[in-house]
């Protein structure tokens, strides 16, 4: 029997602490259990949308291309007043997961 993944359940959040001016801080909440499509998680893909209204393009800032289990990223070099959206999806061993639906 194989399990896929599937879209995470949380959306990602802001951490207030790391938020000030031109950067924003931005966590996930790790997946546990059934959560997880019934593998490990090997990686998290934290992602961001500036332009396109929370339906993209899509631009990786952080986790994509290495097995890492980073839950909290700060972005910079942002404009103060600008809307941003991020999404994040993850990897077990079949793959990536769709990527929950912007926050």
């Amino acid at each position: 029997m194989e399990t896929v993944p599937h879209v995470p359940v949380n959306a990602p959040y802001r951490l207030d602490a790391s938020t000030l001016g031109a950067q924003i801080g931005v966590g996930v909440r790790a997946l546990t259990g059934l959560e997880t499509g019934g593998s490990p998680i090997l990686s998290y893909h934290l992602e961001i949308d500036h332009l396109g209204g929370g339906t993209g393009p899509w631009i990786e800032v952080a986790g994509e291309t290495t097995d890492s289990i980073v839950l909290e990223h700060v972005v910079t070099a942002l404009t103060p007043g600008e809307l941003y959206f991020f999404r994040y999806r993850v990897r077990n061993i079949h793959g990536w997961s769709n990527g929950y639906s912007p926050v």
